[in-house]
Formats: C-alpha cells, structure tokens, sequence
C-alpha cells in the first residue's frame, strides 16, 4: 500500500481515490488513515501533522471538504461532486426538501444566510441565533446532503490581532464553490460511482462501500 507522507501527496491520493473518509473508511485502504504513515498522526499539532494538513487540502481546487460519510469528515474528488450530489439529493433541490418535510426550519435559515455569502461556522451562529449544538447539526445535515460544503478556514483572533486556538471554518453553498449546477441522474450517478470505487478498491467489500458512499 502506497504511505502518503505529506499534505500535497494527500490531495493526490483523494484525487485518485475518488471518495476517501478522512479517519475511518471501513475497507483497507479507502481512508486517509489507512495511508498516510503513522508516524505522522504522533507529531505535534503543527504542519507536519495530518490533522492540519486538512486546511491545506481544503484550499486544493480538485477537492471538497466536509462531514460527508456517516456524519464524519471526509474528501470528495470534485470532478465526481456532481454525481456524489444527485446521490445524496436524490434529485430535490433544498427548496424542493424543505417543501416535502424533509428539512428542518434551522436547515433552512443556515440555507438562507448561506445563500447571500460564504460564512465562518461562528458568524453563522451569531446571525442565526440558533444554539451551537442545533446550529452544528444543520451544518451537519446540510453537508451530508450535499448542499452546502467547507471552503476553507480562517484563523480565530484575539483582540490583540494574535491567532490562537484551532481555525474555524468557512462554509459555502456547494454550486457556488463547484461553479455549476448539479443536473446529473441520480441513478446512472449510483452506478458510476460504484463502478469506480469497485474497480479502484477490488478488495473493499461492496455493501460497505454503498452504505458509505450512497447512503
């Protein structure tokens, strides 16, 4: 198994990899875990370590970030975005959820703020006045479904201008950060992506795969 040793070896390796969950991914492999060297997760929390390798590979135009696999962390490839997005949608936009019942009125106001500009989780929070724990769920809920997407991060300031703490990050709506609409079929999207993560990871089990991805 090929080890990933730095943060520009990591955007190549989920460029190729399609889909890879940013811890666990369930099949050998699959995961950024799986094969980024071990050493590198015991280094100090600096830019030798994984965890911050994260906010540079946010940044990397090939790739979106955010809670996409079973509420957890994880990268998609952005040429497959759309057909990852058709899945996830099941071909409703956010209005066509929200008018079925199957979103939340909090999914809806993030939506809404959302939609006039790009917004740190924090400033989302302030303008939303929802709690923290019912704002990180909408965020939540949105990125699983594929309408919203992390663009980056920004550092967090002290009223002396000094950084501290870890970085907060930026959400978007996912057709402004991809730069175009999403118009694929959702089902020839299933069959597309399980074609590819079959052919690319021959040993991972199948079902695991589809919850994973699909679900």
């Amino acid at each position: 198994m090929k080890q990933v040793r730095s943060k520009e070896e990591l955007c190549d390796f989920i460029a190729e990899a399609g889909f890879p969950p940013f811890i666990d991914g369930g099949a050998e492999g699959f995961s950024d875990l799986d094969v980024i060297a071990a050493k590198y997760w015991y280094n100090p929390i600096d830019d030798t370590n994984p965890w911050n390798w994260r906010y540079f590979v946010a940044r990397d135009k090939r790739i979106a970030y955010g809670k996409f696999f079973r509420k957890k962390l994880g990268f998609v490839e952005k040429k497959w975005f759309p057909y990852f997005a058709a899945v996830r949608r099941d071909g409703l936009t956010f209005g066509d959820l929200y008018r079925a019942g199957l979103a939340s009125y909090r999914m809806k106001t993030v939506v809404g703020l959302l939609n006039e500009e790009k917004l740190t989780s924090k400033e989302i929070m302030h303008r939303s006045g929802l709690k923290k724990s019912a704002m990180e769920s909408a965020l939540t809920e949105l990125t699983m479904k594929t309408y919203i997407v992390i663009s980056g991060f920004e550092p967090q300031l002290s009223r002396d201008g000094e950084s501290y703490g870890w970085p907060v990050a930026r959400y978007d709506i996912a057709e402004r950060c991809m730069k175009r609409e999403f118009f694929e079929s959702p089902k020839e999207s299933a069959y597309l992506i399980m074609e590819y993560l079959k052919s690319t990871f021959p040993k991972a089990d199948e079902e695991m795969l589809e919850k994973l991805v699909l679900k």
